[in-house]
């Protein structure tokens, strides 16, 4: 390597753009509230509220721009009839 070149690859983010933890729950909570409120459990919309309630905290944490991440989501939507989860 003697044209010069350097290592240009990086293991790691900079501190300015770690992933936040804090943050992104309070992304998660705040979706949940937005979208879940005053909703009464129906099997037959469950599966619209997943989608959209994925695509919005997607979107969302894609806009924080955590570099070098890559941003999973899954949301799961059940009926509690008096048992524990």
């Amino acid at each position: 390597m003697e044209n010069g070149a350097s290592n240009s690859y990086i293991i790691r983010p900079n501190f300015k753009n770690k992933f936040r933890v804090a943050l992104v729950k309070d992304v998660i909570h705040s979706t949940l509230q937005e979208e879940l409120s005053g909703k009464n459990y129906d099997p037959q919309q469950v599966t619209s509220w997943t989608k959209g309630i994925t695509d919005t905290i997607k979107l969302r944490l894609k806009e924080l721009n955590f570099d070098r991440y890559k941003i999973i989501v899954q949301v799961v939507i059940g009926e509690q009839r008096g048992q524990g989860v």
